[in-house]
């Protein structure tokens, strides 16, 4: 459900509002990412002796405000897509280098932070860092999972998707050394930054998967999706199921839009 919030705000919005809805919904991942991490440190030790409750109460209450406040949106039918017809098969598609280098270039940045990130706040605990110096760093992984994709666009625009793909090829890389280098708190922040940098200078997607201008407009025949494309719907979290139905999810609606047309 959380996937299509992002969408929501820039395909119902007219188009004086819509890039001011789309800046909305990623300034809400910057505050997440802020709020997350405090509303964990907060909440551990709610319900003792049983430790973590409380994040988890919070958790439930939070989706469920979520549920009331979306109950109120009305959000119009979608019109019977009409198909165009005529397209490139999908596998004459999935042949391209460019697909592979996409999907390649995906694989590994999601393999990366799922293993970084998702190991970092146990690997603190055991080695005897405190929980909130595990939650600053986590926190500041958000953040730098979500502050890029208000100038990834423009980046992209000015330099090149290819050297920004490299740029996070060299940050993974880096976070992998700082990581090699030592077990002291700035060591996980390091590294965890790092890797934010490298996993999440990612694109701006609508419903179809096309990729937004930094003008806020379809780019035409340009489509991301999984890891390529700007994490944009999701707060602190394990995120491994969420991140492959997305990249599933999303491939299948922009390879059918590819194919079918406007």
């Amino acid at each position: 459900m959380a996937q299509q919030y992002r969408f929501a705000a820039a395909e119902i919005a007219d188009e004086a509002f819509r890039p001011k809805a789309i800046s909305l919904v990623l300034a809400g991942g910057v505050v997440s990412a802020v709020f997350g991490a405090e509303v964990a440190k907060w909440s551990r030790d709610l319900f003792e002796p049983v430790l973590f409750a409380g994040c988890y109460a919070l958790i439930l209450v939070l989706f469920l405000a979520s549920a009331v406040l979306l109950y109120f949106v009305e959000l119009p039918r979608p019109s019977t897509p009409v198909l165009a017809g005529g397209g490139r098969p999908l596998r004459e598609i999935a042949m391209e280098p460019s697909f592979i280098a996409a999907v390649v270039a995906g694989m590994i940045a999601y393999g990366v932070m799922s293993l970084v990130m998702t190991a970092t706040p146990i690997a603190m605990l055991d080695c005897g860092h405190e929980f909130a110096a595990a939650a600053f760093v986590i926190q500041w992984h958000s953040l730098g999972m979500f502050a890029p994709s208000f100038v990834t666009g423009h980046l992209i625009t000015r330099l090149g998707l290819t050297r920004i793909m490299l740029t996070g090829a060299v940050l993974l890389l880096l976070c992998s050394l700082i990581n090699l280098s030592g077990l002291a708190t700035f060591n996980f922040w390091a590294a965890n930054v790092a890797l934010a940098g490298g996993t999440s200078v990612g694109l701006l997607t609508d419903v179809h998967g096309r990729v937004i201008h930094h003008r806020r407009r379809p780019i035409a025949g340009l489509y991301a999706s999984g890891t390529v494309a700007a994490a944009t719907e999701q707060g602190i979290g394990y995120q491994a199921g969420l991140s492959l139905a997305s990249a599933m999810t999303f491939s299948y609606l922009a390879v059918r839009h590819m194919i079918d047309g406007p």
